[in-house]
């Protein structure tokens, strides 16, 4: 089955590799195998055919960023400003013999 798509993610040709960026058009040829269906991409420039003129724009979609918030003991939902995304952890060591170590030897 062929069926020409925007792309969602930039992907690469499979006939003459090239990177292509995220919503440009592609012809997918999709196949059945002993797994499940797969598929083949093809560019523009290397599809069979020219790509149909109704083919949907595809508009990416940014999202505000996340906000998070909690609930304090009166009910009221209030963002939580002093997180800290990623904490550092701190390496511990262990000793050569550990087991010697805590035998206290």
């Amino acid at each position: 089955m062929k069926v020409w798509t925007r792309s969602k993610a930039s992907f690469a040709c499979g006939r003459c590799a090239n990177i292509l960026p995220p919503g440009s058009p592609r012809l997918q040829f999709v196949f059945r195998g002993k797994n499940g269906p797969f598929a083949k991409d093809r560019c523009e420039h290397c599809a069979d055919e020219p790509v149909p003129a109704d083919l949907p724009i595809r508009t990416m979609n940014f999202h505000e960023p996340l906000v998070l918030t909690a609930f304090d003991i009166d009910g009221v939902e209030r963002p939580i400003s002093n997180l800290k995304p990623m904490t550092p952890i701190q390496r511990i060591e262990l000793p050569v013999d550990w087991r010697k170590k805590a035998a206290g030897e």
